[in-house]
């Protein structure tokens, strides 16, 4: 669940979601759950300004998943092919 928060606040700072005040987590049958992201009515509004502050949790708990890594270098290099995998 931590590396599901990291995810969307990555997301979030990608996207420019500057309001989300929640989110959800939904179980299946098999008791394995996944973070649900809901409030992205501010998305997309600032596209030539980031703000910092959006990632704030990733700074407090400096943990992200290996392949969310990956593809964030892989967007950083240009290296559009890699994201396909």
């Amino acid at each position: 669940l931590l590396l599901d928060l990291m995810d969307m606040s990555i997301f979030d700072f990608l996207s420019g979601n500057l309001d989300r005040h929640h989110y959800e987590r939904m179980a299946t049958l098999n008791e394995q759950a996944f973070v649900i992201h809901i409030d992205n009515g501010r998305a997309f509004g600032r596209a030539y300004q980031d703000d910092m502050s959006i990632l704030a949790p990733v700074t407090q708990c400096c943990l992200i998943r290996y392949s969310t890594y990956i593809r964030l270098k892989a967007l950083y290099r240009n290296q559009f092919s890699l994201l396909l995998d």
